[in-house]
C-alpha cells in the first residue's frame, strides 16, 4: 500500500471519528427520557386498626365489616361468573385483613406446623423478614381459576394481619411487583 492510501484512510479514519465524538458529546448534553419515577401523590396510605399501608391511587379499595378487612382491585381487575365459577380474566385482588384474638404462641417460625391453623394445599411455604418483622409466606391454589400468595404479619400480642393476592392462575408474575411494593409499605403497630 502506498504511503499516499495510508495517510488518506487515516485521514478518513480520524475524520469519521471526529464526526463520532462530535455526535456522541451533543447527544450527551441533551436530556435524557427516563419514565418518571412513581411520586408520593401516586399512592394512597390507609390506616387500619393498628396497621397501616399505602398502593398506588388507581386502584380501588372496597373497606369491609368496619375497617376489619379491606379488598384492592387493581385497575384491570375483572371477574366473571358466580359463587362456583369464578374467571379472573386479568388483574388482581389483594386482600388485607386482621385476626383481634391473639392466638397463643403462634409465630411466623411455627406456623407452618401448626395443621390447625396452616392449609394443607399450601406450597413455597417460608418465613421472610418485612420491615424488621418476621412473617409467614406461602402460596395456595383455587384450580383453575386462580392463585393466592398470603403473608401474615405477626404482632407481638398474637394478634396478626393477613395480606394476601389473587391473581389469575400462572399470572403472579405479572402482579409479584405491585404486592412487593404494597408488603413493604406495611407498617403495624
Amino acid at each position: 500500500m502506498s504511503s499516499r492510501v495510508a495517510i488518506a484512510l487515516l485521514l478518513i479514519a480520524m475524520a469519521c471519528a471526529c464526526g463520532n465524538s462530535q455526535t456522541l458529546s451533543s447527544a450527551a448534553s441533551q436530556p435524557r427520557l427516563t419514565s418518571p419515577m412513581p411520586s408520593d401523590a401516586d399512592f394512597v396510605t390507609y390506616s387500619g386498626n393498628r396497621f397501616a399501608f399505602r398502593y398506588p391511587n388507581s386502584w380501588r379499595l372496597l373497606d369491609l365489616w368496619s375497617g376489619r378487612s379491606v379488598t384492592l382491585f387493581t385497575p384491570d381487575y375483572r371477574d366473571s361468573g358466580g359463587v362456583q365459577i369464578t374467571t379472573i380474566q386479568q388483574g388482581a385482588t389483594i386482600v388485607v385483613s386482621q385476626t383481634d384474638i391473639p392466638q397463643k404462641d403462634v409465630t411466623a417460625e411455627n406456623y407452618g406446623s401448626n395443621r390447625i391453623l396452616f392449609p394443607s394445599d399450601a406450597t413455597d411455604a417460608k418465613v421472610i423478614v418485612i420491615n424488621g418483622r418476621k412473617t409467614f409466606q406461602y402460596r395456595t391454589s383455587v384450580a383453575p381459576w386462580f392463585d393466592i400468595t398470603q403473608t401474615l404479619f405477626f404482632r407481638d400480642d398474637g394478634t396478626r394481619v393477613d395480606v394476601a393476592i389473587q391473581y389469575p392462575r400462572g399470572h403472579d408474575v405479572a402482579h409479584a411487583q405491585d404486592y412487593a411494593q404494597l408488603l413493604a409499605s406495611v407498617a403495624i403497630r
